[in-house]
């Protein structure tokens, strides 16, 4: 789905839109447990526990778009330093290294 893309004003009215839109409709007489799938994402995902808020990345900073930190480091270049930084502590964890 692309409403974690969306502005945070903007994610309600597209899950409404989307949801209720005809393919969508002929889909879930189709497939029933389609059905399931938005009830549960609406009610732990739009309106729940996890709000949009929590998982929208529409405003996230995108100075670092990755997660792997052998590719970034604090400066955005390749830096042994902060490698051995950041995995410090697994080294500590294994006898003889």
């Amino acid at each position: 789905m692309t409403l974690g893309y969306l502005p945070l004003a903007l994610v309600h009215i597209d899950f409404c839109l989307k949801f209720t839109s005809n393919t969508v409709r002929r889909l879930t007489r189709q497939f029933p447990v389609i059905t399931q799938f938005i009830t549960y994402f609406q009610c732990n995902y739009t309106n729940g526990v996890f709000q949009p808020k929590l998982w929208n990345v529409y405003e996230r900073d995108v100075d670092f778009r990755t997660n792997n930190h052998v590719e970034v480091t604090k400066n955005n270049s390749f830096s042994l330093t902060a490698i051995f930084q950041l995995f410090a502590h697994h080294w500590e964890c294994m006898p003889g290294l």
